[in-house]
């Protein structure tokens, strides 16, 4: 199944075809794809032709979790603007991660509107792991058998992209299910607007929190739904040449709540303080 390109560029037609990762083009003025990529059954699971016939498609293999902030944000690009994105795919049961170059911009012969994008399958573990060895060196072996769980992710994406051992016990997640989430995912739900807010204030998103950090101690939410009080550190690092943070997430779930049981308990004798003191005045 092939889109026809006759009324395309011919030479950009060619390059887009020579480029190894699946890329695409779409003229916004006449609301049509221009330029499919033969690649993208592979990359996406769709044929260019399942594209053409259902313009939304694309957006709809995107997991809901990934979808409205991907939508927003390609609304949003400006005219000679380039973006890129990190989201995830369903394809049957399977969650792909895939990576996405677009840019926006008018083509100089037509006076077309046009927004071109590349994208890429980024779930290998292997060549994850590749570039992570090479980052964390001899501290790989640390991070592995840490008695603590520890994990790395990317600050643009906030995507998880390596765990360690302690991380897998503690949290109940096998490692391919904790590489298909983000770390808004472990977070229950009535926590997100505080969190969007502290990752919001530190940059995290933009890549422009550098150095140790302590955020503190956080609810988190094992695979089962019960809550994990972890405390939370981390460090830049850089992989792949994107900045990424190695979070250490102590469990102090104990601690929390002996701390809260002692607090109830202090609470209640003062209460009954109070009230033995108002019967002995009465």
């Amino acid at each position: 199944m092939h889109v026809d390109y006759s009324k395309t560029n011919g030479m950009l037609e060619n390059l887009l075809l020579a480029i190894n990762d699946c890329a695409w083009a779409y003229n916004l003025s006449k609301n049509k794809y221009v330029f499919i990529s033969p690649a993208i059954d592979q990359t996406l699971g769709i044929s260019a032709n399942d594209l053409i016939a259902d313009k939304e498609l694309w957006n709809k293999v995107i997991i809901p979790e990934d979808r409205k902030e991907i939508i927003s944000i390609t609304k949003k690009i400006k005219k000679g603007e380039r973006v890129e994105l990190y989201y995830r795919v369903k394809l049957n049961d399977e969650i792909k991660w895939i990576f996405e170059k677009k840019s926006y911009f008018t083509d100089k012969t037509t006076g077309h509107n046009i927004m071109l994008g590349v994208i890429k399958d980024v779930s290998d573990q292997k060549t994850v792991n590749f570039h992570l060895k090479n980052s964390l060196g001899d501290f790989s072996v640390l991070f592995e058998k840490s008695l603590s769980p520890m994990w790395i992710y990317e600050q643009p994406s906030l995507r998880i992209i390596k765990v360690n051992e302690a991380a897998i016990e503690n949290y109940g997640y096998t490692e391919k299910e904790f590489l298909s989430l983000t770390i808004r995912d472990i977070r229950p739900k009535i926590d997100l607007a505080k969190f969007n807010e502290y990752i919001f204030k530190k940059g995290i998103t933009k890549g422009t929190l550098h150095g140790y950090n302590n955020s503190g101690i956080w609810k988190h939410l094992n695979k089962n739904n019960e809550v994990i009080y972890a405390e939370i550190t981390g460090y830049e690092i850089k992989y792949n040449n994107t900045s990424c943070r190695i979070v250490v997430a102590t469990n102090v779930t104990e601690r929390v709540l002996h701390e809260k049981d002692l607090a109830h308990r202090e609470a209640l004798l003062h209460e009954q303080f109070i009230e033995d003191k108002q019967a002995e005045q009465s």
